[in-house]
């Protein structure tokens, strides 16, 4: 219950910063947060499906923000 819950409020972060970094992209913009948004989206799913991934591509997708 508690992974899907965190699977539905990731994916909608992720789903805003995918039509935020989109229209930033096509006004010349960077695509950081097109890739960022796309990781979130994969980790919402896993996390959706109760997948052990999740935290690892959770866990790289910050390691990228931080780099």
């Amino acid at each position: 219950m508690l992974s899907r819950l965190t699977g539905i409020v990731v994916a909608l972060f992720g789903l805003t910063m995918l039509w935020m970094g989109g229209e930033l992209l096509l006004v010349g913009g960077s695509p950081f947060y097109v890739v960022i948004a796309l990781g979130l989206l994969l980790t919402a799913i896993l996390l959706f499906k109760k997948k052990p991934a999740a935290l690892t591509v959770y866990a790289v997708v910050m390691w990228m923000v931080l780099a």
